[in-house]
C-alpha cells in the first residue's frame, strides 16, 4: 500500500504556496476496495487534480514533506492500515511543484490539526552507487530468466513463495532510492550519478525468510540484476516528528 504511494514522493518539491482551490479529505469507506495510491498534481499528466485513495495519515505526511518513510516519527495509529483516508484537491493553474508541496502540508495541518517538528540526527544510512562492472537494467526478461514469480496484471510489486518481485519500467534513481528506503527501513541516498529513467526489475528473498537460500538477498539482487549496490555510511538525516494529529479530519 505504502509502496505505490511512495512512487509519487519524489515528484513534488518544496518552496512557497497557498491553498488548493477545492479540497476533500475523509476516511475511506469500509468497503473501499483495492485501489491504493496517489496520482496527479504538478509534473504529471493531470496537473489540475491531485487524488489519494486508501492512504494512512503517515503516508500523506511523508508525501507532503518529501521524506523517506523511515524518516517519519509518529504515533502508531498514523500508520495503521485499518485507518486510511481518501483525498482530492483541485490544484490552481500554474502551480509549481514547490507551491504544491506547501499546499499539501497546509491541508494536513488544517484538516488533521497536524503539528510537527524537524529533527536532524546522525544515523546509519546507505548511498546507492553503481557496482563494479557498471549498471545492467535487464528488465522484465531478467525476472523470467531467473525463475521469479509473475507479477499480477497491473501491479508493480508482489510477494509469492517467499520471494519479492518488483518491476517498474520507467523509474529514476531518485525514486528507486526512495522505494529501497521503504524496504530496508533506512534512509537511502541516490549517489549513482545516473540521469534519466530505467527499466527496473528486481527479484529477491528477504534475509529473514523462513526458507533461506531460495533466492538472492536484496543486496545481492541489486548487484546481479541492476549493477548497483549499497554503500553503508553515517551522516545527518532530517526526521519529521509528529507531535499532534487528530484521527478524524475536520469537515470539508
Amino acid at each position: 500500500m505504502r509502496f505505490t504511494c511512495l512512487l509519487f514522493c519524489l515528484t513534488i518539491g518544496c518552496a512557497y504556496g497557498q491553498e488548493f482551490e477545492v479540497s476533500s479529505v475523509k476516511p475511506s469507506p469500509p468497503n473501499h476496495g483495492s485501489a491504493v495510491g496517489c496520482r496527479g498534481g504538478p509534473g504529471t499528466d493531470d496537473p489540475g487534480l491531485f487524488a489519494c485513495t486508501n492512504q494512512t495519515l503517515g503516508n500523506l505526511v511523508a508525501l507532503a514533506y518529501r521524506i523517506d518513510f523511515p524518516q517519519l516519527s509518529a504515533p502508531n495509529w498514523l500508520t495503521d492500515p485499518g485507518l486510511v483516508f481518501d483525498l482530492q484537491a483541485k490544484v490552481p493553474r500554474g502551480t509549481t511543484a514547490g507551491q504544491f508541496s506547501i499546499m499539501f502540508q497546509n491541508l494536513l495541518t488544517d484538516r488533521f490539526k497536524l503539528a510537527i517538528r524537524r529533527e536532524t540526527k546522525e544515523t546509519q544510512q546507505y548511498d546507492l552507487v553503481v557496482a563494479k562492472g557498471g549498471p545492467k537494467f535487464l528488465g522484465a526478461a531478467a525476472l523470467a530468466k531467473n525463475g521469479c514469480p509473475a507479477l499480477p496484471s497491473g501491479q508493480s510489486m508482489t510477494v509469492a513463495n517467499g520471494q519479492y518481485v518488483l518491476h517498474l519500467p520507467d523509474l529514476s534513481m531518485a525514486v528507486l532510492s526512495a522505494q529501497l528506503a521503504y524496504l530496508v527501513h533506512t534512509h537511502v541516498r541516490d549517489a549513482t550519478g545516473l540521469s534519466g529513467n530505467f527499466d527496473v526489475a528486481l527479484c529477491w528473498t528477504p534475509e529473514n525468510a523462513t526458507v533461506p537460500g531460495s533466492g538472492p538477498t536484496l543486496q545481492q539482487a541489486l548487484s546481479e540484476q541492476l549493477g548497483l549496490r549499497f554503500e553503508s555510511k553515517k551522516g545527518p538525516v532530517e526526521f519529521i516528528v509528529v507531535e499532534h494529529a487528530e484521527k478524524i479530519p475536520t469537515e470539508n
